[in-house]
């Protein structure tokens, strides 16, 4: 599934330069807060996600199909096409996570979802 994002306006750019010998800006945190709602009638789960990186709201992942860690995964996936992080990539194919990613980089990386109504995380889905 491809994720549907709000971008939200950076003070800042994430790389300076040019494409070639792109410089990564230097990132100390990255934090993922997340709402699910469970949807009992039809035993569906729908999240909605807000990335911070260092305190600064970066990214909105609108209201969508996801239960577990999803939200983590739509964040990743995001991050990774705005060119704020880049993943490794696997000889099976698979990509590293989120997590993994901040690991490796010495990033501090958190992450939070909480249980909400409906509306609570269609709310936070957007800006």
């Amino acid at each position: 599934m491809i994720c549907e994002t709000i971008p939200v306006e950076l003070g800042r750019t994430a790389w300076a330069g040019t494409t070639e010998g792109v410089q990564e800006m230097a990132i100390e945190r990255i934090e993922v807060q997340g709402r699910e709602w469970f949807d009992r009638v039809n035993g569906n789960s729908y999240c909605s996600a807000r990335v911070l990186v260092d305190d600064e709201l970066v990214v909105v992942i609108p209201f969508q199909y996801g239960y577990g860690h999803a939200f983590e995964q739509y964040a990743g996936e995001e991050l990774a096409r705005i060119s704020v992080v880049f993943f490794e990539k696997y000889p099976n194919g698979a990509t590293e996570t989120l997590r993994r990613y901040c690991a490796r980089n010495n990033i501090h990386y958190s992450n939070h979802i909480c249980s909400a109504l409906k509306r609570e995380v269609q709310e936070w889905g957007t800006v």
